[in-house]
């Protein structure tokens, strides 16, 4: 009795009981005159920028991919950060994140990623 219970739980533990990660892939379209850096984060809410470890310039008139992530199930969401390269390299990062020097962020799902067909375009 003992072994059936402890096999039960072994099975709960690594199946439903845990929660998995979902992944997918996304291009980036930069459709703007000026190269901008991406990067992203899966810590929703928190919309900081500490936790950017690094970014990928985009020229202009470029798409750039794919870029492979995953989320949790329950919050679901990337956020993708742009910024202008040039802020990038001439202020540093502090500066930066303490005056959220960003072009513009995406909070978005794998569903909405889906509806545009894989694609962030930006502006």
């Amino acid at each position: 009795m003992k072994f059936l219970f402890l096999l039960l739980s072994v099975i709960c533990i690594s199946s439903t009981c845990t929660k998995s990660r979902v992944s997918t892939a996304f291009f980036i379209k930069n459709n703007s005159s000026k190269t901008v850096n991406y990067a992203w984060s899966d810590k929703y809410p928190d919309t900081s920028l500490t936790k950017i470890l690094y970014q990928i310039p985009i020229d202009p008139l470029q798409t750039k991919g794919p870029f492979y992530y995953s989320v949790s199930p329950g919050s679901g969401i990337v956020e993708i950060f742009l910024f202008d390269s040039i802020t990038v390299v001439s202020n540093p990062w502090d500066s930066i994140t303490e005056k959220y020097m960003i072009l513009k962020r995406y909070d978005l799902t794998i569903d909405s990623i889906d509806k545009m067909n894989r694609i962030v375009t930006y502006p």
